[in-house]
């Protein structure tokens, strides 16, 4: 979340990480709109975490609601 946050993401992104040969993360690249389908990965990570596509998707436009209204 940090290095969204400090490319400007806001709301909602994907960060891309991977590890060197010794374990060291290496950033790859960070997208500030997703692919937000149901069969999105980020998706199917929120229903293993036990939301909805419906609640998952709430969470991200209460987010940019409340800062849009902050």
């Amino acid at each position: 979340m940090r290095a969204f946050q400090l490319a400007g993401g806001r709301d909602w992104g994907r960060v891309e990480f991977r590890l060197d040969a010794s374990g060291v993360p290496l950033l790859i690249d960070i997208t500030p709109n997703s692919y937000l389908a149901p069969s999105a990965p980020c998706v199917l990570a929120a229903k293993e975490a036990g939301l909805s596509y419906a609640a998952f998707l709430g969470l991200i436009i209460d987010g940019a609601l409340g800062r849009a209204q902050g």
